[in-house]
């Protein structure tokens, strides 16, 4: 007959089976708890970078006010600007004083990996996938920052701009008086896009631009594609005119009235559109 003392040390272990299930359970709880904490993580990132392009509106706002209400084109950055060949200074070396050391406005907190596709002068980086944010060297003595590089996930609607001194890489069909160069000529702001998650510096948008047949940074189908980015599932984040920001659909992105003679009804609105990888 066995002992009380030694049947209570049998009670205090573990079998093996016991000890696989309890793994199986933990392993299960993990399974269904790790999708839900990476969409936590998915949505926290997100906010994050509609709050960084809401802060592009406020500092925009404050350029326009110290200039006339006007927009930036070259005549903002000064001679040593190499004009024609701006590679997106045009709009960001103005901006730039605006932002100080708050350069994590620049970033989208999903796409932080500095590029490392280069433009064939070597004074831009594209980025292939949509976790990576593009860069520019700056062209301009106006900041002592010469030849440094910038990095950032965010691009305007070019169609802002003053084409005053230059319509850089503007559609040459849309004639200058589409342009929105000042604040007070906006008369849906709530239409038109400001700032929004890109794969380039800058874009022009164009009625006619259609959809790449696979997502990437080339291929010449018009500007729109550097918005183009599943970035945010298939979405982007935007700050449209009047401060308000949102996620839109890569679809809805031919719907927004980019300058002031956009087609919003225009052919990838239509029924049959090919909308390639955005299916």
């Amino acid at each position: 007959m066995l002992s009380g003392k030694l049947l209570k040390s049998q009670k205090k272990g573990f079998t093996l089976i016991e000890l696989l299930v309890v793994i199986a359970i933990i392993a299960l709880l993990l399974s269904i708890l790790m999708p839900a904490l990476n969409a936590v993580k998915e949505q926290a990132r997100t906010i994050v970078c509609a709050s960084n392009l809401k802060q592009w509106n406020i500092i925009m706002g404050f350029f326009a006010a110290d200039n006339g209400d006007q927009f930036p084109d070259n005549s903002h950055i000064g001679s040593t600007h190499v004009h024609g060949d701006s590679h997106g200074q045009w709009w960001l070396q103005p901006i730039l004083p605006y932002v100080g050391d708050n350069e994590d406005i620049l970033i989208c907190a999903k796409a932080k990996i500095p590029a490392q596709i280069s433009t064939s002068d070597g004074n831009g980086a594209l980025p292939l996938k949509t976790n990576e944010c593009w860069g520019s060297r700056q062209r301009c003595d106006c900041n002592n920052a010469n030849g440094d590089m910038v990095w950032s996930s965010y691009g305007p609607n070019g169609w802002l701009m003053d084409p005053s001194e230059g319509r850089w890489g503007a559609p040459a069909v849309v004639p200058d008086s589409s342009f929105w160069g000042k604040m007070d000529r906006i008369g849906t702001p709530s239409r038109v896009p400001f700032y929004l998650d890109s794969r380039w510096v800058d874009a022009w948008p164009h009625d006619l631009d259609t959809v790449p047949p696979e997502e990437g940074p080339t291929g010449g189908f018009g500007y729109m594609n550097h918005f183009l980015m599943t970035r945010h599932n298939k979405s982007i984040n935007a700050v449209f005119f009047d401060g308000s920001g949102r996620r839109i659909d890569l679809k809805e992105l031919w719907t927004l009235k980019w300058h002031k003679s956009f087609d919003t009804s225009g052919p990838m609105t239509q029924p049959g559109a090919n909308w390639e990888w955005l299916q």
